[in-house]
């Protein structure tokens, strides 16, 4: 058992390595212009590194991602909300209730969660949520009017996150799951750092720009 754990450990240090290239190279298509479109910068991608269906996932969201960046980066952090999916929490030792608004998280500290809603805070983010799914967001968005939104999520509820958001002129920034399932699951924290922190370096939300601590 613990061999197979140490295995999942090395797959996903590959996996974020990868992901990084990848978020380099979607970066560098679409600020010189190369590509605007998702499908193309996808196909691009995954045929220059010979992509798997789950990377080739992760590049679609992170070609939505850069394509929606200069708008998100616009909005202070103020304004925004964060969507973390639930099935980030510790199964077996979670002791949080689920309320009308997602998980009420207790932040003891035994899943990433404590430490993506303390960055959260620590960037004054609006609203933070742990929610199952779409449905919940979509309400949320609807209850709350965000002016931007984060969501850390698997691909599927991703793609339906930045759509809905879309519809209502939301731009948006999402982090995928470095594994997937309904439960257990793990994120790139770095990655979340990143994604979270984006603000315009001038103009008027200059002064909120920080440099959030790692929380790996």
């Amino acid at each position: 058992m613990q061999k197979l754990g140490l295995m999942a450990k090395m797959d996903e240090k590959k996996y974020m390595k990868i992901a990084a290239d990848i978020r380099n190279l979607v970066a560098d298509l679409v600020e010189k212009g190369t590509h605007q479109d998702i499908a193309k910068i996808t196909r691009f991608v995954a045929k220059k590194f010979g992509l798997n269906e789950r990377l080739v996932n992760y590049t679609h969201i992170e070609a939505r991602n850069k394509l929606n960046e200069f708008k998100f980066r616009k909005i202070p952090y103020k304004d925004r909300v964060l969507f973390i999916s639930h099935c980030l929490r510790n199964s077996t030792k979670c002791k949080a209730p689920i309320g009308d608004e997602g998980l009420e998280c207790k932040r003891c500290g035994k899943c990433q969660i404590k430490k993506i809603l303390e960055l959260a805070d620590e960037l004054n983010y609006r609203k933070a949520f742990i929610v199952p799914g779409g449905s919940m967001v979509f309400k949320i968005m609807q209850k709350y009017k965000p002016k931007a939104v984060v969501g850390v999520a698997c691909h599927a509820e991703l793609n339906m996150g930045i759509d809905k958001a879309s519809e209502y002129g939301i731009p948006s920034q999402a982090v995928m799951l470095l594994r997937e399932g309904c439960k257990d699951t793990a994120v790139n924290l770095d990655e979340v750092v990143e994604k979270m922190s984006l603000i315009e370096e001038n103009g008027t939300n200059a002064l909120e720009n920080k440099t959030p601590k790692k929380l790996n």
